[in-house]
C-alpha cells in the first residue's frame, strides 16, 4: 500500500488539481464579467431607445392633445351657432304661431257677429221683408207667366 502512495503523489494531483479549477473558475469569471457587460451594453442601448420611444410618444400625445383640444374648440364654436341657428328659427316660429293665432281670432270674432247678427231682431225683420218680397215677386211672375199661357 506504501507503494501505491508513492506511485500516485496525491499531494501534487490535488495540487494540479486545484490550479486546474482555480484555472477553471477564472476563466468562467472572466466570461461571467464579459457577458455581464454585454448585458449591460444591451440594457444601456435599450434604454436609449425606450427612451427615444417615450420621447416621440409624448410628442404624439402632445400633438393629439392639441388637435382635440381644436376640435373642441370648433365643436363649441359650431354648437353655438347652432343654438343660436334655434333660437333664430324659434322667434320666427313663434312670430308666425302669433299671427295665425292673430288671423284665427279675427276670423272667430268675424263668425260671432255673423251668429250675432243672424239672431238679432233686425236680422228677423230683414228676413220678413225679403220673404215677403219674394212672395210678392213670385206671385208677379206666375200672374205674368201664368197669363201669357192663357192665350
Amino acid at each position: 500500500m506504501h507503494a501505491l502512495r508513492e506511485e500516485i503523489p496525491v499531494e501534487d494531483d490535488l495540487h494540479e488539481l486545484r490550479t486546474s479549477i482555480d484555472q477553471k473558475l477564472e476563466r468562467f469569471d472572466a466570461k461571467l464579467e464579459r457577458l455581464d457587460a454585454k448585458l449591460d451594453a444591451g440594457f444601456q442601448r435599450q434604454d436609449v431607445k425606450l427612451a427615444g420611444m417615450l420621447q416621440q410618444l409624448g410628442a404624439r400625445v402632445t400633438a393629439q392633445d392639441e388637435r382635440f383640444e381644436r376640435q373642441d374648440a370648433k365643436q363649441v364654436m359650431l354648437l353655438g351657432k347652432l343654438d343660436a341657428r334655434f333660437e333664430r328659427q324659434d322667434e320666427r316660429f313663434e312670430r308666425r304661431d302669433a299671427k295665425i293665432e292673430a288671423r284665427f281670432e279675427r276670423m272667430e270674432a268675424k263668425i260671432d257677429r255673423g251668429f250675432e247678427a243672424l239672431s238679432s231682431r233686425r236680422f228677423a225683420a230683414w228676413l220678413a221683408v225679403l220673404t215677403s218680397a219674394a212672395t210678392i215677386a213670385a206671385a208677379v211672375l206666375a200672374f205674368v207667366l201664368g197669363g201669357s199661357h192663357g192665350h
